[in-house]
């Protein structure tokens, strides 16, 4: 289902920014432009956001201005990888990831003692669906063996993860977001992870380490 809209006059009352505060933002990138959806209106046009979304996204600036400049969180919130080397024992240490998610899912990943940015990321993503939902350690492998070799091709555009699962057997998609699809009868949506959102929260939770 397509996300339920907030008209911008609301998004401003309801948050308390200002129109100057939101176009800034806007510039930066840090707000998309895609989540600027004009609409007919008996006025003439309204402007329209992705009301979850936009509501969420505010709602972490608010939370970041004061320990970072608007450029800072402009790059928190780019869809580029950073360049970063870290073990799975220290992300876990500092809770970025789950002890049971470092242990049950490290072969996957090469054995040099390390992890760059993809690679916790697909980690991160894993631990979404093994926190919010019914699925199976082979699912989740299966998940990360699929972007492994599809993910570089959809780096840094705005994708989707989705899981679908059918009598017992499921397998992974990329699909441009935001996007409608429709799957045969009798299959399930495991789950669909927004994959510039999850970039975006993983790069202000490695951040957090070196403050």
């Amino acid at each position: 289902m397509p996300d339920a809209l907030i008209s911008k006059k609301e998004l401003l009352e309801v948050t308390g920014i200002s129109y100057g505060q939101l176009y800034r933002w806007k510039r930066k990138n840090i707000i998309p432009e895609e989540w600027f959806i004009k609409k007919a209106s008996f006025t003439g046009q309204e402007t329209f956001f992705p009301r979850d979304k936009v509501l969420a996204r505010i709602q972490k600036i608010q939370e970041m201005k004061d320990d970072y400049s608007l450029d800072d969180i402009a790059d928190f919130f780019s869809p580029d990888a950073v360049n970063v080397e870290m073990t799975g024992e220290r992300l876990v240490a500092h809770h970025v990831l789950h002890k049971e998610t470092w242990e049950t899912y490290r072969l996957f990943f090469e054995k040099d003692g390390t992890l760059d940015f993809t690679s916790i990321l697909f980690l991160d993503m894993v631990q979404q669906l093994t926190d919010q939902k019914t699925v199976t350690v082979e699912e989740c492998g299966r998940m990360i063996t699929f972007l492994q070799t599809e993910y570089k091709a959809v780096e840094g555009m705005p994708y989707e993860c989705i899981g679908l699962r059918k009598k017992g057997t499921s397998f992974w998609l990329l699909i441009a977001s935001p996007s409608r699809f429709i799957a045969e009868q009798e299959t399930e949506v495991i789950d669909r992870i927004d994959i510039t959102e999850s970039v975006n929260r993983l790069k202000i939770k490695l951040a957090s380490l070196h403050k």
